[in-house]
């Protein structure tokens, strides 16, 4: 017979077994949180051992990293490249504006990267 609010303990061999669900959801999260972090910690050293040495740009008496004056460069490219769409009609085709451009600066922070650091 069962009563309300009463349910039957499965005797399995398992710590899993005995608990309530949000008990058991909690220690798998603690479990897979552990393991990312200790991934983590070996990965990312070994990652960070070859940043020995990052080109930068002597403005102003300040050094600035080359990828930033990529970056920095490819926006204003990107401005310019939204005026040219808006002027030929193509923005109002674009479904997802913000993601193209967002492409579009990405693409050309890689491009202007190769072009003036690949060797």
């Amino acid at each position: 017979m069962l009563v309300a609010g009463w349910a039957p303990r499965c005797r399995v061999e398992s710590e899993y077994f005995d608990m309530e669900a949000p008990v058991v959801m909690r220690m798998i999260a603690k479990r897979c949180r552990m393991w990312l972090t200790t991934c983590a910690a070996i990965i990312l050293p070994c990652a960070l051992a070859g940043c020995n040495h990052s080109p930068s740009q002597d403005i102003l008496g300040s050094f600035f990293p080359a990828w930033m004056l990529c970056a920095t460069l490819a926006i204003l490219l990107t401005i310019a490249v939204r005026q040219v769409a808006i002027r030929i009609g193509l923005d109002v085709l674009l479904p997802a504006r913000l993601i193209f451009y967002l492409g579009v600066a990405i693409c050309l922070t890689f491009l202007l990267w190769l072009i003036f650091y690949g060797n």
